[in-house]
């Protein structure tokens, strides 16, 4: 900070001379920071302005070089061809002794065209080469591509082979796929063959065409996310992994009739849909699940809450929320809790099966709905550890929370 004299005015701050950079002192605080610190600051960075932080100073020249996160933006330019150049350039200006690369991301590749989808595996394979030759063998562990489109939505498989050809499914531990394609072969062979290593799976908007156990071949999956994933070829999708321990289902295609869960470490379950769709889930170890219920037929749900509840015993914390289609309109509008509409379900409901339940949050249209006393009981009264409260909410981030209390 500037120091004042007796007249009350300020010192302009010292210049020192460092080569060919003029530094003022007191205000260069980056640079004076770590190199570790800042290759994580710049691991942030797109490589189109990654490379242009080399011009700031001497010592920012090759730090570029050392950033192990290589991070594609191809919607920065405005032609594929000059993707491609900036691509090419990048890899060649890092030289040998540059850093290992640990992780890649290819984000809103959207050009359309015959040679789309063969130019964007091309510069794949050439960053996967670039990667394995950089540093020690098998240092990559974290890839993303994200595209914009599907009319070049690159498979897997095309993928996975220019992945396996450098042993990246060696080390490979977090893979993130947006609309992509998943085909898996008759054989019961899968994409996902060799990444032994994998712990974190997140598909958004992918093309899955699977059989019935597509991640069987990841043993140590612990989270797993399919978020708007489609079409489905077979109508049943089975789950299971000793390993996982947080999985989320959203918005899976009506061509997809049962979805089974067998996880014995799973903590937390998250699952947007029909709830007809889920089938039987084998839970045991489960602290947290959120459901958002797409409701047609009031009946039909309320007869699949009933088989599904049971098998949601074992939580601490459960969050329900029910959606209704507006058929004319073609949009979702929040609906009625279930199981009030149904005498006959009502009579069916025995003892609560919820022996550590502390919190159920209810996510209402308008006012708390009328609930009767069995529906209560079946959620209150099967634990001494259970809030005797439900927790109703309408539009949390603009209507303070109202709670209501049973006895």
């Amino acid at each position: 900070m500037a120091e004042g004299n007796s007249k009350g005015l300020t010192k302009a701050p010292k210049i020192t001379n460092r080569g060919d950079d003029d530094v003022v002192v007191g205000f260069d605080r980056l640079s004076d920071l770590p190199d570790s610190i800042l290759h994580h600051i710049l691991s942030f960075l797109d490589t189109k302005s990654l490379f242009r932080t080399g011009l700031l100073s001497r010592r920012w020249g090759c730090m570029w070089k050392q950033v192990p996160a290589l991070y594609f933006r191809c919607n920065y330019f405005r032609s594929m061809s000059s993707f491609e150049q900036h691509v090419l350039k990048f890899l060649s200006l890092r030289s040998n002794d540059s850093a290992a690369v640990s992780s890649v991301t290819f984000k809103d590749w959207s050009w359309k065209g015959k040679d789309s989808k063969s130019c964007f595996l091309d510069l794949f394979d050439r960053v996967m080469k670039h990667a394995a030759s950089q540093g020690p063998r098998r240092s990559l562990h974290h890839l993303s591509i994200c595209l914009s489109t599907t009319s070049c939505c690159p498979d897997l498989v095309d993928s996975a082979a220019s992945i396996k050809a450098h042993h990246h499914h060696e080390s490979l531990k977090t893979l993130n796929l947006k609309l992509c394609t998943l085909t898996f072969g008759g054989s019961g062979a899968t994409p996902f063959s060799g990444f032994n290593l994998l712990t974190n799976l997140e598909l958004k908007d992918c093309h899955l065409y699977h059989p019935v156990e597509p991640f069987v071949d990841l043993p140590c999956l612990k989270h797993l996310k399919l978020l708007d994933c489609n079409p489905w070829s077979s109508s049943l999708l089975r789950v299971s992994g000793s390993e996982l321990l947080d999985l989320q289902i959203q918005y899976p295609p009506d061509s997809l009739e049962k979805v089974e869960v067998f996880a014995p470490k799973l903590k937390s379950f998250c699952f947007w849909g029909y709830v007809e769709q889920l089938g039987q889930l084998n839970l045991p170890s489960l602290d947290h699940a959120s459901i958002r219920v797409r409701i047609k037929q009031m009946e039909a749900t309320n007869r699949a809450c009933v088989k599904l509840l049971p098998q949601l015993h074992n939580v601490e914390s459960l969050n329900l929320r029910f959606d209704k289609v507006t058929k004319n309109q073609g949009r979702w509008e929040q609906h009625e809790f279930p199981l009030i509409s149904s005498t006959e379900l009502l009579a069916g409901l025995q003892v609560s099966p919820f022996t550590r339940l502390k919190s159920l949050k209810v996510w209402y249209p308008f006012k708390p709905p009328t609930l009767p006393y069995q529906v209560l009981r079946y959620f209150l009264d099967g634990s001494s550890h259970t809030v005797k409260s439900f927790i109703f909410e309408r539009k949390p981030e603009r209507t303070p929370r109202h709670e209501i209390a049973f006895w």
